[in-house]
């Protein structure tokens, strides 16, 4: 229950845009809207890790506000989250690593939105792979229903998802990988 009341306290933190605050003050609930390229994707990943250990698929169910629009499912600031780094990708397929990824000592290699991020290819390879498994497992559920969503949807986004990370996978391979190490980022 309490890991479930901080992703529904995350996911308040929200644009409705996709974008996340990268962090906050409690008492006023605002804070620097982020230009990181990975922070929106700690929702869906502890909502994963939640959902891996509980199974509690009807938590996707859960509402919360976006700072800027009406309450919605944690479905649907999940994909939102997906959606937004999906859109941030570069001519060679990697993900661009804007104010920062996870390494915060590359904080100014892409502020342009030029620069990309590998790890944030490997980050996002994994989530979408297992985002996927779970649209399966919905679909399968017969007692889960995701409020807003048609099966129809389900059906296309696990494909897609999979689709995508197979071309990130390629990517990753032939543009971050020198022979001996892959690099972290490249910069605008």
């Amino acid at each position: 229950d309490l890991t479930k009341r901080q992703i529904l306290l995350h996911a308040r933190h929200q644009h409705i845009d996709g974008t996340v605050l990268h962090w906050w003050f409690p008492l006023t609930e605002s804070g620097p809207r982020s230009g990181q390229s990975d922070t929106p994707l700690w929702l869906v990943y502890l909502t994963l890790s939640y959902l891996a250990e509980t199974d509690d698929l009807k938590a996707l169910n859960e509402t919360a506000p976006y700072l800027d629009g009406p309450a919605r499912t944690l479905f649907d600031h999940c994909t939102r989250s997906l959606e937004i780094v999906l859109k941030r990708f570069s001519k060679r397929g990697l993900p661009l690593i804007g104010h920062g990824d996870w390494n915060d000592g590359l904080s100014a290699v892409g502020p342009l939105w030029k620069g990309e991020s590998a790890w944030l290819g490997h980050f996002l390879y994994d989530i979408l792979l297992r985002w996927a498994q779970v649209l399966d497992r919905i679909k399968v559920a017969k007692q889960v229903k995701i409020a807003g969503v048609s099966p129809a949807t389900l059906s296309a986004q696990g494909p897609r998802y999979r689709k995508r990370a197979a071309a990130l996978k390629a990517a990753i391979n032939r543009y971050a990988w020198d022979g001996q190490w892959y690099w972290c980022a490249t910069r605008d």
